[in-house]
């Protein structure tokens, strides 16, 4: 008598796969969390396929296609290979993974179907501007460098308050060179550099203290940080535009701050990142959009559970 059973099959983009071990379609959609049930076949997205591929679950029906390079090289896209890596470690630890466009979707099993982790990878050598970083505020950075190695970030809007009221000095400073210079009664007394009976102001310093409102992106994040109560000194030994303090200067710097303009390389951004972890600050990038002053907070995490959620 023949076998009347028909054969499931795995599709992906028109090349067809067998199911090996005589699996189901449905097995696959259900124990992997992946792929479209049609009929009794299972529509697969790239990523998807060349998972379950190298987990010898999938055989294409074409000899031709028996290869991951000859797939890989079929199927993949310009900027699909560090994507890949990137989905490959996530699906790796059994989350469950959506792709849309340049970003990957997560989620846990467990967790409520409407709670999301977006992750958009980038490559080592990747260029951004500030108004991106702005976009993927609340969502997360998957940085894939040469050697395939993946760290994880966070990226967060925040607004950076003090608790320093501004004060201005009542003589105005004598300019030389470029800065300005004041007596030691100075207001406020945290600004510039105390000499003897001096205080040397910087360029920035002595523009604040005349009321000298320059429109460069670095100028505006200066007035505006210390409008917001923030003591505001040269971030220059951190590579960095500013530090800045929440309260006194008796305390360590609480924020690290980099102003963005045009195109940055992600090396020097992540690079940044990972010196403000190694001295207890948080980094913050600082722009200019739409004349509003936007500061984004980025961490770098150990895994997908300190990952931002989405609903």
């Amino acid at each position: 008598m023949e076998n009347d059973k028909e054969d499931s099959y795995a599709i992906c983009n028109s090349i067809l796969f067998t199911i090996e071990n005589g699996k189901s379609a449905q097995y696959i959609h259900s124990k992997y969390n992946m792929g479209v049930i049609s009929g009794r076949n299972i529509i697969l997205k790239p990523f998807e396929m060349l998972f379950l591929y190298y987990r010898n679950r999938l055989k294409p029906v074409n000899p031709f296609y028996n290869d991951s390079l000859t797939l890989i090289n079929t199927l993949f896209e310009e900027n699909d290979l560090y994507m890949w890596r990137v989905y490959l470690d996530l699906k790796n630890e059994g989350s469950k993974i959506s792709i849309e466009n340049e970003c990957l979707i997560i989620s846990k099993k467990n967790e409520k179907l409407s709670v999301k982790r977006i992750i958009y990878p980038i490559r080592e050598k990747s260029r951004i501007d500030g108004s991106w970083l702005i976009s993927i505020s609340g969502q997360n950075i998957a940085s894939v460098d040469d050697d395939g190695d993946i760290t994880y970030y966070t990226t967060n809007t925040v607004n950076l308050e003090g608790n320093n009221t501004p004060e201005l000095p009542s003589v105005t400073p004598v300019k030389i060179g470029g800065r300005g210079i004041h007596t030691k009664d100075m207001k406020p007394d945290w600004m510039g550099d105390h000499l003897e009976d001096l205080v040397i102001l910087s360029e920035g310093e002595m523009n604040y203290v005349n009321g000298i409102e320059n429109s460069d992106p670095v100028s505006r994040i200066y007035r505006k940080l210390i409008s917001s109560g923030l003591i505001v000194k040269t971030g220059f030994k951190y590579g960095c535009n500013f530090r800045a303090y929440k309260g006194s200067m008796d305390d360590h710097s609480d924020f690290l701050i980099h102003v963005l303009e045009g195109e940055n390389e992600w090396y020097e951004i992540s690079r940044a990142v990972r010196l403000a972890a190694s001295v207890r600050k948080e980094m913050i990038f600082a722009m200019i959009q739409d004349e509003t002053c936007h500061f984004i907070r980025i961490r770098r995490i150990k895994n997908i559970q300190e990952m931002n959620l989405r609903d």
